[in-house]
């Protein structure tokens, strides 16, 4: 979704910065939703961007455990890739 509006807005950017043919005017209901359209994909934008890693905060209870989490049957996979070194698969 995000690539498709990017690319519409790409267009819609270029066609905003031509000038208007002739005696004519440019639509104005199409420059009000390029803008728009050139809104909504900086807040897409911002609504995917990484802020970081994930952060889990236990201190929402006053409950202090011995244990946070617990893991069963966890296994680690290493495979040995083309240049001979050795690196995890995950």
């Amino acid at each position: 979704m995000q690539q498709s509006l990017a690319s519409t807005v790409r267009r819609e950017a270029v066609w905003l910065a031509k000038g208007p043919r002739g005696r004519l005017a440019k639509s104005t209901a199409r420059a009000d939703e390029a803008r728009r359209l050139i809104d909504e994909l900086a807040q897409a934008k911002s609504r995917n961007a990484t802020t970081g890693p994930a952060k889990i905060d236990f201190t929402s209870s006053d409950r202090q455990a011995n244990k946070l989490l617990v893991l069963k049957e966890i296994s680690k996979k290493w495979a040995i890739s083309r240049s001979s070194r050795i690196s995890p698969v995950c």
